[in-house]
């Protein structure tokens, strides 16, 4: 009578054979044996559960099948109990149950025989996330791992935060602390609870968190002051700043909310991020967002001239970008705003027509950007252009002595009882005086021969100047000369008299 032979071999295997055959274990007279969980149903039917089969050989002489340990497809845990049941399929192909035994696994009581690896998939300014694989056992199998924290660095980290169940498995350890350092492990244990006393172990530091975008604070000639929104703990902070149009970035590192960005660069656009350290520049946290900015433009320089009843100013900037640039002018009295111009060229010039009264009026200039639906104007305007009255004028002697050796007597005024006398160096003064009176009243230069060293003017010079000054006033002045006529002190003084009387 054929007996079914079953017992454990191991935590998780059992060996089997059918021995008491009727006749020798070959093909001849058996096709095959069957471990199985339930027994064939009949003769024509195989068991169902078949965890293990041996096929008999084509030739031998034994009357049992041979002993064998298997794993049933790890059907078996430790500490378990089975109903297990032997089959044998003769050459005819029926089916004939042999018996069934009961068996007991061994308990499990050694740990997974490695912790296997974690790898860190995400870390946030609160959390860190792992993913656990790798740990063998040969027992019960691997049933999961225990995942531990503690702040600091160390090898056996003591928090139990969680539980990975199976062979492999993700854990997010949250409730943490931006820009803190932590030792993450995790310990494997089986299907019978058996835990490795040691740790897979590493440091992580989370992230610090991320500042508010930087944003301009105040804007300076060719820069900005930015400022940004703190970050709880932080030391330092990394402000990185680079043109939109240049892709490389830039940075300056502070312990303030806010730095002074001297650029020296106008009218032009630039990108902004900023991010925080909790340990003195040793890791860095998260950028903030990108913001944009763009610089004021150049404030300009501006020149001028005032000829015949038209004031001519020209504008122009050393480098940037604008928009246009603007000339204003401005009452002297008050310092009230009149009216404005423009030009869009550097180097252009704006004009007004003011045939009197230039004296009241002043100018300056100021670039214009516009960007984004925003004007921006330079910080400071230009350098002020005004026509102002010129000084009086003044003889510098009142004449020659009478006597030997002839000197020349200082004075302001001609004095008609010394040698009534106008140097060259005086005559050629008055001319120069003249001419800018005419550049004051807008009404140009005149023609004009210079007086020489050691000569009396003569009376085409005096007319000259005469008549240039009566284009400006008339009141007092002396008549013209004809050639030979005597030049008196009261001509010299009251020529002067007159052009020193223009407003």
């Amino acid at each position: 009578m054929a007996i079914f032979n079953c017992s454990p071999a191991s935590e998780t295997t059992v060996t089997w054979s059918i021995s008491g055959l009727s006749n020798p274990w070959r093909t001849q007279y058996y096709q095959a044996a069957y471990l199985s969980t339930s027994s064939a149903p009949n003769t024509t039917t195989a068991p169902s559960g078949i965890l293990n089969t041996q096929f008999a050989p084509g030739s031998g002489s034994i009357l049992s099948t041979p002993s064998v340990s298997t794993s049933g497809f790890n059907a078996f845990s430790a500490g378990n109990t089975y109903r297990l049941y032997g089959t044998v399929r003769n050459a005819s192909g029926s089916y004939t149950n042999v018996g069934s035994v009961t068996v007991t696994m061994p308990s499990d009581t050694t740990p997974p025989s490695t912790n296997g690896f974690f790898s860190i998939t995400s870390i946030t300014e609160t959390s860190i996330t792992i993913f656990a694989d790798g740990a063998t056992d040969t027992g019960s199998g691997v049933a999961g791992y225990r995942v531990y924290y503690q702040l600091g660095s160390t090898s056996t980290p003591s928090n139990h935060h969680t539980t990975i169940y199976g062979r492999s498995g993700y854990a997010t350890i949250s409730g943490l602390s931006p820009g803190t350092l932590y030792t993450v492990g995790t310990k494997a244990f089986d299907n019978a609870e058996n835990y490795r006393s040691d740790f897979t172990y590493g440091e992580v530091t989370t992230l610090t968190a991320v500042p508010t975008a930087p944003t301009v604070l105040n804007r300076i000639n060719g820069g900005f002051d930015i400022q940004w929104g703190s970050v709880p703990g932080a030391t330092d902070y990394q402000l990185d700043f680079k043109q939109t149009v240049n892709q490389a970035w830039q940075s300056t590192t502070t312990s303030l909310t806010w730095t002074t960005l001297n650029l020296g660069q106008w009218g032009i656009q630039y990108d902004f991020r900023v991010r925080a350290s909790k340990n003195n520049r040793s890791t860095w946290g998260g950028y903030s967002g990108t913001n944009r900015a763009t610089t004021n433009p150049r404030p300009p320089t501006l020149s001028g001239n005032y000829t015949n009843g038209t004031a001519t100013l020209t504008v122009s900037v050393a480098s940037g970008n604008f928009s246009v640039l603007v000339v204003d002018r401005y009452l002297r009295a008050n310092n009230a705003l009149v009216d404005s111009k423009t030009t869009s060229l550097n180097g252009g010039s704006v004009s007004w027509t003011i045939t009197n009264g230039i004296q009241q009026y002043y100018f300056r200039a100021q670039s214009r950007l516009d960007v984004n639906n925003t004007s921006l104007y330079s910080i400071g305007s230009s350098n002020t252009v005004q026509f102002d009255r010129p000084a009086p004028f003044e003889w510098t002697y009142s004449g020659r002595s009478l006597s030997p050796p002839f000197v020349l007597v200082p004075g302001k005024v001609k004095n008609q009882n010394l040698g009534f006398y106008a140097n060259a160096e005086e005559w050629n003064g008055l001319i120069q005086k003249v001419l800018a009176f005419r550049t004051y009243k807008g009404i140009g230069a005149f023609s004009y021969n210079s007086a020489v060293s050691g000569q009396q003017p003569r009376a085409v010079q005096f007319n000259q100047v005469r008549n240039a000054i009566a284009a400006m006033n008339t009141v007092g002045l002396p008549g013209p000369k004809n050639p030979g006529d005597t030049i008196t002190a009261k001509d010299f003084n009251d020529i002067v008299a007159c052009l020193n009387a223009i407003q």
